[in-house]
């Protein structure tokens, strides 16, 4: 019976550990995943007219919306209000205009967790709308053309579902006849798969807690 006891408040001590700080849930269960002040740094990888550019940056939380109880259509989904700077501190100034695409395809740089089944719901209603949906990860994407017909451009963004915040956004711009790539960018999220790890070795470890005390409570 001890050692059941102790078993128990490793698991409560784990799963505690687990869990993420965030703002208390809505009535569609939805809550921010992050904190104001939060950074997150990224690796960003340019390419346009064989010039090929490669740097770092960082974006961090300046303040979260309040979660409205109800939300029916995607126009409503928050999205938090974040800056951007280049590794070395510096104001990203015009060429933050690379993200003007997550804009363009409706999304945000960090959603609210806690119900991805809804905010699929939502943003499935768009016929456009390209939705993915894994284990870690959920976004969407779309691909089409605008201002020059001949030019097809398909923008990509996921998000990391334990945070809500942007892992991965990306840019990509053909032309149809000669299908050449005109232009591309990809900003990806520094340590995701350190955190991806984590989770799994987590949730290992609780599982293999909870596998241990109902073997207990058998013998007993």
């Amino acid at each position: 019976m001890k050692r059941a006891r102790e078993l128990f408040f490793v698991f409560v001590i784990v799963a505690f550990l687990l869990m993420t700080p965030v703002a208390a849930a809505t009535d569609q269960g939805l809550e921010w995943g992050v904190q104001n002040g939060d950074r997150f740094d990224y690796n960003m990888h340019e390419s346009s007219d064989g010039n090929v550019a490669d740097e770092a940056l960082y974006m961090t939380v300046t303040s979260r919306p309040s979660i409205a109880n109800s939300i029916s259509n995607w126009a409503a989904v928050p999205g938090v209000d974040i800056d951007i700077f280049w590794a070395n501190g510096s104001s990203m100034g015009f060429s933050a205009l690379v993200f003007l695409g997550i804009f363009f395809v409706d999304g945000e740089f960090c959603f609210p967790v806690g119900n991805w089944t809804l905010l699929t719901e939502l943003r499935g209603s768009d016929p456009d709308a390209d939705i993915t949906d894994s284990i870690f990860f959920w976004g969407f994407s779309w691909r089409g053309t605008f201002f020059d017909p001949e030019l097809q451009v398909q923008i990509g963004v996921d998000y990391l579902k334990s945070d809500g915040f942007l892992a991965h956004y990306t840019v990509e711009t053909v032309n149809q006849t000669s299908q050449e790539t005109i232009y591309t960018a990809s900003i990806t999220r520094q340590g995701l798969f350190l955190q991806d790890n984590i989770l799994l070795i987590g949730g290992g470890v609780v599982l293999v807690l909870v596998l241990a005390i109902v073997c207990i409570k058998k013998k007993k």
